[in-house]
């Protein structure tokens, strides 16, 4: 179980630093070109400082000092460690094919169309509603046209079909 927490810190931390060095690589653009990075990257970095730091805070004290009653250990050595693990990996290629899903999409089609299909799909996949799913698909796309086409006067990604 401590690496399990150890693994989510190491993580986190990874992410955070992600989001530190694209940062520091968007400050190099052009003031209209950093926008749109920005815009994504610095609430990105905010949370991932905030989970950091709820998963430092977290921890109690060092595994080595603390102490795991009889039943606890028991309840430890009862579970398949491959089970577990096979479980996590399982886990991690779904969410890793989302994101290759979620990037092919915008490179192909662009943000306007990924974003409100992208969260249908999502959505579908968790057994949601059609109802909802549209409904947050529709919001989706309309916060993003609004907020950054017309609020923040920028062009969005067309994507390769749209550019043709």
């Amino acid at each position: 179980m401590k690496e399990k927490g150890r693994g989510q810190l190491i993580l986190n931390l990874v992410f955070l630093a992600f989001f530190v060095t694209l940062i520091v690589i968007s400050m190099t653009y052009s003031a209209k070109a950093r926008r749109m990075p920005l815009v994504i990257l610095i609430p990105g970095a905010v949370l991932a400082v905030i989970v950091t730091v709820k998963d430092i805070s977290r921890k109690g004290p060092a595994p080595e000092e603390r102490e795991t009653s009889a039943e606890e250990e028991e309840i430890e050595d009862t579970e398949p460690a491959g089970l577990a693990a096979t479980d996590q990996n399982k886990r991690m290629f779904v969410m890793f094919g989302w994101m290759a899903l979620l990037v092919g999409m915008i490179w192909v089609v662009g943000f306007l169309v990924t974003i409100p299909v992208y969260t249908i799909i999502f959505m579908k996949s968790l057994k949601e509603s059609w109802r909802l799913s549209i409904i947050f698909g529709v919001a989706g796309f309309i916060v993003l046209y609004f907020l950054f086409v017309v609020g923040l006067n920028m062009e969005l990604y067309r994507g390769l079909i749209f550019q043709l």
